[in-house]
């Protein structure tokens, strides 16, 4: 066979690609000879000095090995093929505030990578330095094939730099319109299609539709499969129920919600083609005194793992993301292996989970029973009664106890007086773990207990840990760490008071995000994450760790 020299990288790195994969077959066992430089050169067309360095390159990674007056053959040890997931974030990406998507997906790379013997590392970069990091991968060439998650659409120039490298490379979620690449993708226009045709069938007519990011390619495609639904069904598509927001974080899908509900005819029905954004809607509904499914449906997208547990539970579709990450690391390793050949495009075809958020409408919708109870422009959009903010460090709890009466919670103190009286709702731990990370920990778990004791003497309540921990670039072990650290924390309480009626969650906050801790804090202190406990928010670097 013949390499491509006018495309897939050089023509030593194709080559040497070509014969790892062929090792990586069977083709050639441990201690086997490899074709000589001259039998490569007139097997695959190459120059001498072509042959030489993809031979070299397979030697400095301990591939092969070279013997004076023998040849090279095979190493008796051949590593296994590691894999480098890269996602590149933008700063209002939701999930910096719901890990669990993130979870699942890397589940499903780490499951495929054990089943075929490789293995794989992680990072999360922003989208300013994402060029600089692919480049550092490939010239490292510790890495043999890349794993791409984007906030947004794939860029081509992230492509361009892998492709020229003959670095084999899967992006997830993303596809181009006018460009074949290698990608894992969701067949988005029919799942939005599903999601409206199950409305319709419910008997609603006026459907809205709510997403973000008007110029990502899969809100185009959500968006045109619920047009398509409506046009079928003989319905109008009408822009006034359509709602695209900057971001999927479930704070927009309050205000996007809030907004639709306070409509003269206000829909009978949401679509929120995210389901974090489903999430806010939630929140906003109750905050208008609607019943759901009863006064306004719910369908949602990605099916997460929160939103079985919200109350009632989402209907939704899923593309679930441990397929994306199952999916993907197994073609990227066929890639590898040389099993397919470049660009292959897979397609995973979504489900309609039904669950309680979907009913026959009301004859007659309820309009808003409190008009202007729920401002969108309001920032206390996840208020709680009374908090008492309490912690260690001082600095740290007044500033984030600052930052939460300007949101508009209504902050009590001083703190420890409050919780002795019994008198406060809920409680906001804080915790700096930059720094004594065992120390920090075992205080805050003196602290959490405490405050759960006394709220359980009503036996309700809410606990949030917030734990500020180092940005990448500081230290990313003792990020790693404190991550570990603040989830099993989070966990242990949640097990021992749960029981007796109080939730607690956690968030993770780096010392460039506390600013805006308000949001996240406040959506665990409400009603909408009222069916979550134990679970860990990231605000700010989730990949770092």
């Amino acid at each position: 066979m013949s390499l491509e020299p006018t495309s897939g990288g050089p023509l030593y790195q194709q080559l040497r690609q070509e014969l790892f994969a062929r090792i990586r077959r069977g083709e050639f066992a441990a201690g086997d000879l490899l074709p000589s430089e001259n039998q490569l050169c007139d097997e695959y067309g190459v120059s001498l000095t072509t042959a030489r360095r993809a031979l070299l390159e397979l030697v400095k990674e301990g591939v092969v090995r070279r013997r004076a007056g023998v040849g090279t053959m095979v190493a008796p040890h051949v590593r296994a093929a590691n894999l480098a997931f890269v996602s590149i974030d933008d700063i209002a990406d939701a999930w910096h505030m719901i890990s669990s998507a993130m979870g699942e997906l890397v589940a499903g790379i780490g499951e495929l990578a054990w089943k075929r013997s490789a293995s794989f590392s992680m990072s999360g970069i922003d989208e300013e330095r994402a060029q600089e990091h692919l480049r550092t991968l490939i010239e490292a060439r510790n890495t043999d094939g890349v794993l791409l998650r984007t906030a947004n659409d794939i860029r081509e120039d992230y492509l361009d730099i892998l492709e020229s490298a003959g670095m084999p490379y899967v992006v997830i979620k993303r596809q181009l319109a006018r460009r074949a690449i290698n990608c894992v993708v969701s067949n988005d226009v029919l799942g939005a299609r599903m999601a409206t045709e199950h409305l319709l069938a419910q008997g609603h007519k006026r459907i809205a539709f709510v997403c973000a990011k008007s110029s990502l390619t899969l809100t185009q495609e959500r968006l045109v499969g619920y047009r398509d639904a409506l046009e079928a069904a003989g319905l109008d598509f009408d822009e006034t129920l359509v709602r695209l927001e900057p971001s999927f974080h479930n704070g927009m899908g309050y205000r996007a919600v809030g907004e639709l509900l306070q409509l003269p005819a206000r829909p009978t029905a949401i679509f929120a083609a995210s389901d974090t954004m489903a999430i806010g809607g939630y929140q906003a509904a109750r905050e208008f005194g609607f019943n759901i499914p009863a006064d306004v449906a719910f369908v949602g997208y990605d099916d997460i793992s929160p939103v079985a547990l919200l109350q009632p539970s989402l209907t939704t579709i899923r593309t679930a993301y441990y397929d994306f990450g199952h999916l993907a690391a197994e073609l990227l390793l066929d890639l590898i292996d040389g099993q397919k050949e470049a660009p292959q495009r897979v397609v995973i075809q979504p489900e309609l989970v039904i669950r309680e958020s979907t009913s026959v409408p009301l004859d007659t919708p309820r309009s808003v029973p409190r008009p202007g109870t729920a401002s969108t422009t309001s920032n206390n959009q996840f208020g709680s009664k009374s908090v008492a903010v309490i912690g260690r460090q001082g600095s740290l709890t007044e500033a984030i106890a600052a930052l939460l009466s300007k949101d508009g919670t209504h902050v009590v103190a001083p703190a420890w007086q409050t919780m002795d009286l019994n008198e406060a709702d809920a409680s906001v731990c804080a915790c700096d773990l930059r720094r004594d990370l065992e120390g920090n920990l075992a205080a805050a778990l003196a602290d959490g207990e405490a405050a759960a004791r006394s709220m359980a003497k009503r036996r309700t309540g809410v606990l949030v840990l917030v734990a500020l921990v180092p940005g990448r670039q500081q230290n990313t072990g003792i990020a790693a760490a404190a991550r570990a650290g603040l989830q099993q924390l989070t966990g242990t309480l949640a097990t021992r008071w749960a029981p007796r009626g109080i939730r607690v969650n956690a968030l993770l906050v780096t010392n460039a995000e506390i600013a805006s801790v308000a949001d996240p804090c406040q959506f665990l202190l409400s009603s909408a994450s009222a069916a979550l406990t134990g679970h860990l928010l990231s605000l700010g670097e989730p990949g770092a760790t």
